[in-house]
Order: C-alpha cells, then structure tokens, then sequence
C-alpha cells in the first residue's frame, strides 16, 4: 500500500463506523445496540487515550472499545463494502484496520436526520515525510469523501498544532458531514474524526475538541 493511500485509509477508519451507527438502542440502552458504555461525559470532564485527551459535551457516551471494533468490522456495517472498494481493498483487509481505533464516543439523544453524532480517534505511527500539509492532504481526502472542503491549519489551547480538515460522504441518500483533526503527538499519527448528519453540529463538537486537545 502506497503512503497517499495508507494516509487516505487512516480518516476512513474512523469514518466507516459512523455509517454503522444509524441504527440506535433503545431508550433504556446505549447509543448502539449490544455495545457497552463505558462511561458518560459529565462537568466538562475530559475522555481520551495515552497520547491525547480533549472534552466533549456533556451527556456523551465512550463506549466499549472491543465490541465497537468487531460491529464495526462486520455485516453489522452497512457501509463497509462500499468504502472497502473507494480504496481498492477487500472488505476483509479494511476491517482488519479496525484495532487502529482508540477511543468511539457517541451524542445523546439518538439519531439526527438519520445518523448518530459520534467522535472517533485512531493512532498510527506517522507516515514517512509527516504530516503533509494543507493541499498534501487534500487528495488524500479525496480518495474516498465525495466532497472535501476547508483544510487549514490549527493551534489548541494545550499547544498541540495540526491540520483541520472537513469532508462530505454520501451514500444511498444519507450526507454526513465530517471534521478531522490530525496532530502529531511521540511520533505518532493521531486523527480525531467528528461526524454528523449537520455540518453545524459536526463543526461544534470538532470547535470543542480542537479548544481542549493537549496531549496525555
């Protein structure tokens, strides 16, 4: 695999599984069914992994990690063939990627306009070269959104600088709106992806990680 398209692979990864979470528990389950929640945001209380941490709005759920990974991996993921063939690979060698994700994080409240707001992160070691810049990641992108709009550069207020990228991916008549942030933290990729139905809501949540994002 090429560096642009393993670049290209790594947001996908955290793309794929949003498509999986249109579907919701019930009112007294978690955001998805059969998943475990592991904990709810509360008081501006930060989530995150060894590298990274940032805040989320109140009332969202981290959730299971190991069981978000084998849902995303498998049948239960509607969008997994069809992403799986926008990259040239089998469906089998894109879910064999899954363990690169970290952290799966869910809004309350259900589905919007058809689809669960969520945040995910993945870590990779970083590519040869680095992080490529504004327009070096635009065809990256490309590769698989349908459309791809801002990239531009960012500092956090805990002094992690990086790239902001927003992206559109549609399929069988459902738009979702996409926000990445991709830093650099001990020589390892880190890519938070925010995904919802509303270019607003995903903007919101991406504004409230990109202001907390410090490393661990």
């Amino acid at each position: 695999m090429t560096r642009s398209r393993r670049a290209a692979l790594l947001p996908l990864l955290c793309l794929l599984l949003p498509f999986g979470l249109t579907a919701c528990g019930g009112e007294d389950d978690g955001p998805v069914d059969g998943v475990e929640v592991e904990s709810t945001v509360e008081g501006g209380e930060e989530v995150g992994t060894d590298l990274v941490t940032f805040e989320l709005p109140d009332g969202w759920a981290v959730l299971d990690q190991e069981a978000m990974t084998e849902r995303a991996g498998s049948d239960a993921n509607p969008m997994l063939e069809e992403m799986s063939e926008r990259l040239g690979l089998t469906p089998e060698q894109l879910a064999s990627q899954m363990d690169a994700v970290e952290l799966y994080a869910a809004a309350p409240g259900g589905a919007v306009d058809g689809f669960l707001t969520n945040v995910n992160l993945i870590e990779q070691p970083m590519p040869p070269g680095g992080l490529p810049d504004a327009e070096g990641l635009r065809p990256e992108l490309m590769a698989f959104a349908d459309e791809v709009g801002d990239i531009g550069a960012f500092e956090s207020e805990g002094g992690l600088a990086g790239l902001r990228a927003e992206y559109t991916v549609a399929s069988d008549g459902l738009e979702v709106r996409g926000q990445q942030l991709y830093v650099e933290v001990e020589d390892q990729l880190v890519i938070i992806s925010v995904s919802a139905a509303r270019a607003e809501d995903a903007a919101e949540v991406a504004d409230l990680v990109e202001q907390s994002l410090g490393a661990a």
